[in-house]
């Protein structure tokens, strides 16, 4: 059996030997390597020269790829009810990239949040429009990767049966770090502007009007792949609180949710590493949507605009350490 240690390439070999179960595929996946506070890791420390390049380099082949997406011509329909070694593969495949994109699509989110906080205090309203947009942007692009996730036909066969199945008691995205420094972040935000019935969020009218909006798509496109995946509509987390009580999240369960989809902590992750490992997972995730998808055209669009701001936001050298 080919082994596949923790290493930066994405990319996972599809064959057809019938005998590697789905432990064994999960085992193959690459492992990816965070910060531990869940929070983008920009430093004021300079990059090298060999460093830029590197970056540039691996920059403009994820913006070459990813311009690719709204416009993708190799596009196919997977519907399908039988269920080969292939197929399972390209679920788990499809699976774990969508979260490793979580991973930053929520940093990004949260430090998008913070920046938001900012520009207000500052009375900057040029500034506060453009991280509005971005966080929008971010968010619908957050659900965009779901879909991408389970991409995969028939999906709730292979999800339940090979996916599911093999997670840990349950196993919630409310797991996430990144999605946890998401949320701080926008506590802190709406707390700014709580009036002091503490009742009402008192942040500016529209801009209020724009996350709730875009942060209701990405929750409609979650609830799309739990129909799609779960048409029961329960979760893990659900079923093991029916069974067990109340489950507060700690880190026991940060550590089960990292340990589970191959995610190394460390508050040691530098500016370079992070963005290296960004780039070239956002160039797997649109070269393998390009190779076949049955993702429509709004969601492709998300993807690609998504893209686009992260890179945007990663590529700026005034970003302070978050």
């Amino acid at each position: 059996m080919r082994r596949t240690n923790r290493s930066s390439n994405f990319s996972l070999r599809v064959d057809h030997n019938d005998a590697i179960s789905d432990e064994s595929i999960r085992g193959e996946l690459p492992w990816l390597r965070l910060p531990l506070s869940g929070a983008p890791p920009y430093h004021s420390d300079d990059l090298t020269a060999a460093q830029r390049s590197d970056l540039e380099r691996h920059k403009e082949e994820c913006l070459r790829t990813s311009r690719q997406l709204s416009v993708a011509a190799c596009r196919v329909d997977l519907p399908r009810e039988d269920v080969d070694l292939a197929a399972v593969r390209l679920g788990w495949k499809r699976f774990f990239l969508s979260h490793f994109a979580f991973f930053y699509n929520f940093a990004l989110i949260g430090y998008c949040y913070r920046t938001i906080c900012e520009t207000l205090h500052n009375s900057d309203p040029q500034g506060l429009a453009t991280w509005l947009d971005r966080t929008c942007v971010l968010w619908r692009s957050a659900g965009a990767f779901m879909l991408y996730g389970i991409d995969f036909s028939p999906t709730e066969k292979i999800y339940k049966i090979h996916i599911r199945s093999s997670m840990p008691e349950g196993l919630s995205g409310t797991w996430m770090r990144e999605y946890e420094y998401l949320n701080q972040q926008k506590r802190l935000l709406r707390g700014i502007f709580m009036d002091e019935k503490g009742g009402h969020c008192s942040l500016p009218t529209d801009a209020n009007l724009m996350l709730r909006q875009a942060e209701k798509v990405y929750h409609l496109q979650h609830s799309k792949v739990m129909q799609a995946c779960v048409p029961e509509m329960v979760s893990l987390l659900q079923d093991y609180e029916l069974a067990h009580g109340s489950l507060a999240t700690a880190e026991d369960q940060y550590r089960i949710y990292d340990d589970w989809f191959h995610v190394s902590r460390s508050p040691g992750i530098d500016r370079f590493q992070y963005l290296q490992k960004a780039y070239a997972l956002f160039s797997e995730v649109s070269t393998d949507i390009l190779t076949s998808t049955s993702l429509q055209q709004e969601t492709l669009s998300f993807l690609e605009q998504g893209i686009g701001v992260m890179v945007e936001i990663m590529d700026e050298q005034t970003l302070r350490n978050a």
